[in-house]
């Protein structure tokens, strides 16, 4: 056990407080792993590390109110599962008093001994910085110095046949908005066979063959790729782009 989980139990034993995840005596699923954080191991394949550091802690007082604890099972969309919590609380008259006890607190100080542990214990009294201007981290400004040419407008899509079988075949197309226009382009998709492997390789085609110091509006009916790059994207970046088709969002945030 690490200084910080036997602190967190120090904290527990002081305070008279209770850790709910993997009690025996509590009905629900709550014995699972609760965060996942993917890596890469010494041979460069992805992993997934499993562990458990999102707790339901609670007082004595209200122990006996909780009915029920889950940990849902891993979603897409985070690398932490959600935990729901349900407690029976007793209709009491809402009261304008104060309380006689209010139990106090504790202070808890971490040992600040390593690099890691002073910048860790930063980040933990920093403010988290804003999704816009991760984005801006991660892609750059779209122009230090506007142009007076407005910007170009580029149409992406893909299609796959024959989807979830052996014989898919994925195929994407760019548009620039005229039928003659010599960087219109259809291609077949080289890797993954599906669509949206193709829909985030039609992007990155129009990124790359657009004019560098030009704005760009991309259009695209996969609400994947909305996710994928504009909501999903600093925290793949983060984890080294070991999500699905990890290789072409890599590619696009660099391009761009």
């Amino acid at each position: 056990m690490s200084t910080r989980g036997r602190l967190l139990l120090d904290l527990c034993n002081d305070a008279y407080l209770t850790i709910l995840n993997g009690s025996s005596s509590l009905p629900g699923s709550h014995s699972s792993a609760t965060s996942f954080q993917r890596r890469r191991n010494s041979h460069g394949h992805p992993i997934t590390l499993k562990t458990v550091i999102d707790y339901f802690i609670i007082t004595s007082f209200l122990l006996p109110s909780v009915s029920k604890l889950n940990v849902s099972p891993k979603t897409e969309w985070s690398d932490h599962s959600p935990i729901t919590l349900n407690i029976i609380a007793p209709c009491t008259p809402p009261t304008t008093t104060s309380p006689r006890y209010a139990p106090r607190r504790p202070t808890i100080h971490l040992p600040l001994r390593t690099d890691t542990d002073f910048f860790q214990d930063h980040i933990l009294h920093s403010e988290p910085p804003s999704h816009s201007s991760q984005l801006t981290s991660l892609y750059g400004h779209a122009s230090s110095t506007p142009l007076p040419l407005p910007p170009i407008k580029i149409y992406t899509d893909s299609s796959c046949s024959n989807a979830g079988r052996p014989n898919a075949r994925s195929g994407a197309s760019v548009f620039f908005g005229n039928h003659s226009h010599p960087l219109n382009i259809s291609a077949r998709v080289s890797g993954a066979q599906t669509n949206n492997h193709g829909e985030l390789l039609a992007v990155l085609i129009a990124i790359q063959k657009a004019h560098a110091k030009r704005r760009l509006e991309i259009y695209s009916d996969s609400e994947y790729i909305i996710h994928s790059i504009v909501f999903r994207a600093p925290n793949e970046a983060q984890s080294n782009w070991s999500c699905t088709n990890g290789d072409i969002c890599h590619k696009a945030a660099a391009a761009g």
